[in-house]
């Protein structure tokens, strides 16, 4: 049997009675919303009771709260003032959030305090130091291995300056890969350059002019990256330069299949003159060994290239991650960039005087 009553609250109850000859109450329930107000009301009061108990136990750190605060405050508004933003710069804000973690309302916490960040700051900056020395000293084999062993653990440190939260610190070891592997590439580029047999004289000036190109326009695009790394800026340079090399690969790829007409091929094997064939093999062997330098020379002048590429996406994405800042783009570069005759008509000339 069920009876509805209405309660002192103002709410509607359902009376429901058991065979047992007892009652139960049931009380209408509440929406989410009601009950997340009421979450949040409960969690501001004893927030509030927390803040009066520790004002009423010692009024000591009230006033130290409000005296960091006003400080806080009027520095802040120094930041409104131009010229004495410039002078200063973020120097005082951080003085003063040094003021504020180190200084508490007692002498003793303060001491405390002073003599455990002083201690830590000691140890970190030893440490440094430490490592710089004995790479210094460990020679040019075991410098890179330990600056490389600490720069790992650089992922560890806390957001400063341009290093924001989670900055992607793996991406440089992506960059440092790559600039090996092309390293490696110049390395024998070296070993080429240095080595006896040199190419045809009339070839190698045929193709120098392009080589010094492609070498040149790698060379500038490797410092450029090296440049927006350190000051964690967005190249306007890189893209014209980028084209530059690439109108330079195309060109010199266009005189390596000119070559083509330069190598003699050798003639049909034939019984009757065994004596002969010898001789033409020999002579044809001679002009490939004399042309095999300079092809291999370019061969890995367009190796290096495409590795430089490599390491120029493998910067822009960590520009992207990093959020690198835009570099000031100059008028005059941008109108030199829109002025460039594009790569397929030099091409075009390149064909017509070969």
């Amino acid at each position: 049997m069920t009876n509805l009553n209405e309660s002192a609250t103002g709410q509607l109850e359902w009376s429901i009675r058991l065979p047992e000859a007892s009652s139960q109450n049931l009380v209408s329930e509440t929406s989410p919303a009601v009950r997340f107000l009421l979450f949040i009301k409960c969690l501001m009061v004893r927030i509030l009771e927390k803040v009066w108990n520790m004002g009423t136990d010692d009024h000591r750190k009230v006033i130290h709260c409000i005296k960091v605060g006003i400080s806080l405050s009027v520095v802040s508004l120094f930041y409104y003032i131009r010229p004495l933003y410039d002078g200063v710069g973020g120097n005082a804000m951080w003085a003063v959030m040094t003021v504020v973690v180190v200084f508490e309302y007692t002498v003793g916490a303060t001491l405390y305090k002073c003599l455990n960040r002083a201690i830590a700051t000691s140890l970190a900056g030893i440490l440094a130091v430490g490592i710089h020395w004995i790479a210094s000293r460990s020679g040019e084999k075991f410098e890179p291995i330990v600056t490389g062993v600490a720069a790992n653990y650089a992922r560890w440190e806390p957001a400063h300056g341009g290093f924001n939260f989670q900055h992607p610190w793996k991406q440089y070891h992506k960059i440092g890969a790559l600039t090996r592997n092309c390293a490696y590439c110049i390395e024998a580029l070296n070993s080429c350059i240095n080595s006896e047999k040199q190419a045809l004289v009339i070839i190698d000036e045929h193709l120098s002019y392009t080589c010094q190109k492609v070498s040149s326009s790698s060379s500038r695009i490797l410092k450029e990256l090296a440049t927006s790394i350190n000051t964690m800026t967005r190249s306007s340079k890189l893209d014209i330069w980028l084209d530059e090399m690439n109108c330079s690969i195309q060109e010199l790829q266009n005189y390596m299949k000119s070559l083509s007409g330069l190598i003699h091929e050798p003639e049909a094997k034939s019984f009757e003159n065994e004596k002969k064939e010898a001789v033409v093999l020999t002579i044809n062997d001679v002009d490939v060994l004399e042309i095999m330098p300079l092809i291999t020379f370019a061969s890995l002048l367009i190796e290096i290239a495409g590795r430089v590429e490599q390491v120029v996406d493998a910067v822009e994405e960590l520009a992207n991650l990093a959020e690198f800042k835009d570099a000031a783009v100059d008028k005059t570069k941008q109108n030199q960039l829109n002025r460039s005759v594009p790569c397929y008509e030099e091409n075009l000339k390149t064909l017509e005087k070969v």
